[in-house]
């Protein structure tokens, strides 16, 4: 779970979940610490590769900062490379603008495995066999007609229908 506070420039919807905070350790970037003097410390401590159960968020950078968030529906296939004790996760996306692929890493190979294995089971919950992507959660709209039928057949109350309706849209 999330050991320290997120980016300021990052927030949750209310009913979302951190599954996973992982960042770079000393064990895996020590030679960068070498070269930089002690300097890359500082890069570390702003570099974050967050898992939500909604989304994948990237943040890197001091100075140039670089904030990216991919919603789960848009991650197309990911890939896990190792090397050692060095691992990176890629991460191909579609997106309005075509597609892309976006990198979390490194971190320890460990963390990068707890990390895709993760990821994939997200995936895995919203995808069939097939591979192509069919959301297991029905249209927003369908869910919420669902819900007023159940009000208008008794089996929910206004307020439990109310609640549940501002839970789906995210209020």
């Amino acid at each position: 779970m999330v050991d320290r506070p997120l980016p300021k420039a990052l927030t949750l919807n209310p009913q979302e979940k951190v599954l996973l905070d992982k960042k770079p350790s000393f064990s895996v970037t020590w030679l960068q610490h070498l070269f930089t003097l002690g300097l890359y410390h500082f890069w570390m401590l702003r570099t974050y590769f967050v898992l939500t159960d909604r989304r994948v968020i990237l943040a890197k950078g001091i100075i140039s900062k670089r904030l990216v968030t991919v919603p789960l529906e848009k991650v197309q296939d990911v890939t896990l490379t190792t090397a050692l004790w060095l691992g990176y996760v890629s991460m191909s996306t579609a997106g309005p603008t075509g597609a892309s692929v976006e990198k979390a890493g490194p971190m320890r190979a460990r963390d990068a495995n707890e990390f895709i294995d993760r990821l994939q089971q997200l995936l895995h919950g919203r995808r069939d066999f097939g591979g192509t992507s069919a959301a297991v959660v029905p249209d927003l709209a369908d869910q919420i007609r669902k819900l007023a039928e159940l009000k208008d057949q008794g089996v929910l109350t206004v307020e439990e229908f109310e609640a549940k309706k501002k839970q789906l849209l995210g209020l």
